[in-house]
């Protein structure tokens, strides 16, 4: 069994469609004797919230620090798992903006809305880790060449691949890249997502867009069957199954390459199997997801799944006890009750699981709290 350590670093990737770079700090499950990547038992993605900055506040500065979240998470999941920490496209002043996985905005990047069309949050997220994960290989590929001249080869075919938006699958190149990482096992690892404070709005999104897959499923099932009475299967239908008639809501490959997580947008979302809301809240209503086709079709969803789906709330006064904001704790609230109500009416109860944590209930609110909850929040690591 290879000696199990970590990789870790940060980067600057674009997702596709995009020539806006996001921030990604990563600590990924590597063996520095095979100097390989090895397959994660999960990944857990992360992402952040507004930017602060200038607080004189040690706590607060040291758990908003990347690096020390990733190392967190590590800690509380155990070493077998990636973790991936995500960073808005861009900050408008000290305003996280998620433009590049949300479809509409505001100036300060509050959610107009959860459009699950195109699968934004699903595609951008999958595609930035892909893209993460091959400037990794590329590094690894670098340091276990032995001459100067290989090494600028390797370096000039990656930035060439970099510029073309082409990474693990990009001809004469995949091989080199692969050649760092451990085989693909049969089964993908699953996904742990969480939303740190702002970083919510990319939950909900993700949420709509489950929801939304779990209903084109239904659409194709329907025409299937239809189809099936009425004629016999052709070769033209079996190729419009997974396109819905040429669609914008096509569920497609985005690379053939990146063995550490998954193929398709399809299989991430399937494979998503925690969302974790963190003291999220916005300065507007949509800080949690309250839509009720959404809520009712995570029942769907957690049916499908092996382990079933996991919806957890941790909290503290700092946003469930603000008389200013008093729409964060009502959304909250109304979140759990129609994910509980789904979840009994379609007798999936414990398939479909939903927890809440308050942390600190006896403070003051404040603003190390919040941050402080990162640490403090109960997870568990099967």
């Amino acid at each position: 069994m290879a000696e199990t350590g970590r990789w870790e670093g940060a980067m600057q990737a674009c997702c596709s469609g995009s020539n806006t770079p996001s921030r990604v700090t990563a600590s990924l499950c590597y063996s520095p004797s095979t100097g390989t990547l090895l397959t994660p038992s999960r990944n857990v993605i992360f992402y952040v919230g507004d930017r602060v900055e200038g607080t004189d506040n040690s706590e607060i500065e040291r758990l908003s620090q990347p690096k020390n979240i990733a190392s967190i998470l590590v800690s509380k999941l155990g070493p077998s798992v990636n973790a991936w920490i995500i960073e808005p496209s861009h900050y408008k002043s000290s305003f996280a903006c998620y433009e590049n996985l949300l479809p509409s905005l505001t100036p300060s990047g509050e959610p107009e809305g959860y459009n699950p069309k195109g699968l934004p949050a699903a595609r951008s997220t999958l595609s930035l880790l892909q893209n993460c994960l091959a400037q990794v290989s590329t590094r690894l590929s670098l340091e276990s060449l032995p001459s100067q001249r290989e090494r600028v080869a390797v370096g000039k075919q990656a930035e060439s691949n970099r510029a073309n938006g082409t990474f693990l699958n990009a001809h004469g190149f995949a091989t080199t890249l692969l050649g760092n990482i451990s085989p693909r096992s049969k089964k993908c690892p699953q996904t742990s997502v969480f939303g740190f404070s702002k970083g919510g709005v990319v939950l909900n999104q993700l949420l709509a867009e489950l929801t939304h897959l779990e209903d084109l499923e239904g659409k194709v099932s329907i025409k299937k069957n239809w189809l099936n009475r009425s004629v016999s299967k052709s070769a033209k239908f079996e190729g419009s199954l997974r396109t819905l008639d040429g669609s914008d809501d096509k569920v497609k490959d985005v690379s053939n390459g990146a063995p550490l997580l998954p193929f398709t947008v399809e299989e991430f979302l399937r494979g998503i199997a925690e969302v974790h809301y963190v003291d999220v809240g916005l300065n507007r209503a949509g800080a949690y997801q309250t839509d009720a086709h959404v809520l009712e079709g995570l029942a769907t969803a957690a049916r499908a799944r092996e382990g079933g789906l996991l919806v957890a709330f941790h909290g503290t006064p700092r946003q469930w006890c603000d008389s200013g904001r008093s729409w964060v704790v009502n959304e909250k609230d109304i979140c759990i009750d129609r994910l509980q109500d789904a979840a009994s009416r379609h007798g999936v109860a414990a398939k479909l699981r939903v927890a809440q944590t308050m942390y600190f209930p006896h403070r003051k609110a404040s603003l190390q709290m919040h941050f402080e909850i990162i640490e403090a929040m109960i997870v568990s690591s099967s």
